[in-house]
């Protein structure tokens, strides 16, 4: 088993996810909710119900909203270790899940290696199913609760969209592992690379 000392850390930090967050907002709002709302409109108030019956509907989707993200959390973390499985060959013994709870996070790790471009495919999964198929689907059908859910995932899926940048100096065949810490991986050192 090779040393910490063949591996180079590739990590963010905190102030880094958070510089790119509101473009990332902006641009997911961008390419989800305004165009929905020129194809279709904005769905409040509802036509023929007053004020307080709109409004009421409107709370109430959006409860159900917030308890469909909350189930959409795990499978979220499921899709990345899927990923890892399909994409990065990576044995489901050697995949396992946890939480950060003082930063309000869950998250899957292993520490199997894989290639950049096998992690790029587990950071991107979470993020096609969960945020461009569902808004795909709702800027289609006019269904906006479709379009709301994807631009949610789109946004949850903050930080791995960062790290996908974050990658892109990395080849393609170049090794990486999940930091066993930190938000980020870890690079294999070159052969006869001096640390």
């Amino acid at each position: 088993m090779p040393s910490d000392a063949d591996w180079q850390d590739w990590t963010l930090t905190m102030d880094e996810l958070l510089a790119v967050a509101w473009s990332w907002l902006l641009l997911t709002a961008a390419v989800t909710l305004l165009p929905h709302a020129l194809l279709w409109g904005v769905p409040w108030p509802a036509s023929g119900a007053t004020v307080w019956e709109s409004l009421g509907r409107w709370l109430w989707d959006l409860f159900l909203l917030g308890l469909v993200y909350v189930a959409s959390i795990p499978l979220h973390e499921g899709l990345h270790a899927l990923a890892m499985r399909l994409a990065g060959g990576v044995p489901w013994r050697s995949i396992s899940f946890g939480a950060r709870w003082h930063e309000g996070a869950v998250y899957v790790h292993t520490d199997a290696p894989m290639t950049v471009r096998a992690y790029r495919i587990v950071l991107a999964t979470p993020a096609l199913v969960l945020g461009l198929l569902p808004a795909a689907a709702g800027l289609a059908t006019g269904r906006g609760w479709l379009t709301v859910y994807g631009w949610i995932m789109l946004a949850s899926a903050l930080g791995d969209v960062a790290m996908l940048r974050h990658l892109r100096p990395l080849p393609p065949d170049a090794l990486v592992r999940d930091h066993p810490e930190a938000v980020g991986c870890q690079v294999k050192r070159s052969a006869g690379r001096a640390g």
